[in-house]
């Protein structure tokens, strides 16, 4: 008895620390520029892993390899201009809210925008960018 009590008590902590958490995210907090996400409300996300938030790595695939946001897909911002909107929206998670991330904003807000001007059949409002600069150390991003 005293060990299931002792492990209701673990789970317990970690469900409190975000540490498993499941739940869905019911919006995303903008940021101040069209099209971002808010800083602290993204490393919120980045913590607790919702189920319903993709992040998208838009850098080069060298920098990709090298580290990334566990669990970020990879699409090449030059997707989008060398194989096109259809090509590179199959690329995106369909159902999720999409975070396109890079080390300064500047790829993720031109991902964003070049869908946004270009691609019509973009569901724009589930689509974000980071604007912020991640450093990607060998110990995992981190956001400043």
């Amino acid at each position: 008895m005293k060990k299931l009590s002792v492990l209701l008590l673990i789970i317990s902590l970690l469900f409190t620390f975000g540490y498993a958490y499941s739940g869905d995210v019911s919006a995303i907090k903008a940021g101040k520029e069209e099209g971002s996400i808010d800083k602290e409300f993204f490393k919120k996300i980045v913590a607790e892993k919702p189920a319903n938030i993709a992040l998208v790595d838009v850098r080069t695939p060298f920098e990709y390899k090298a580290g990334h946001f566990a669990g970020a897909k990879h699409v090449f911002i030059n997707d989008l201009y060398d194989k096109g909107c259809d090509a590179t929206l199959a690329q995106l998670p369909k159902e999720e809210y999409v975070i396109f991330v890079c080390a300064t904003g500047a790829r993720a807000a031109e991902m964003y925008f070049g869908i946004k001007d270009d691609c019509k059949k973009a569901d724009i409002k589930r689509l974000f960018f980071l604007d912020a600069e991640v450093m990607y150390p060998p110990t995992g991003p981190v956001v400043k």
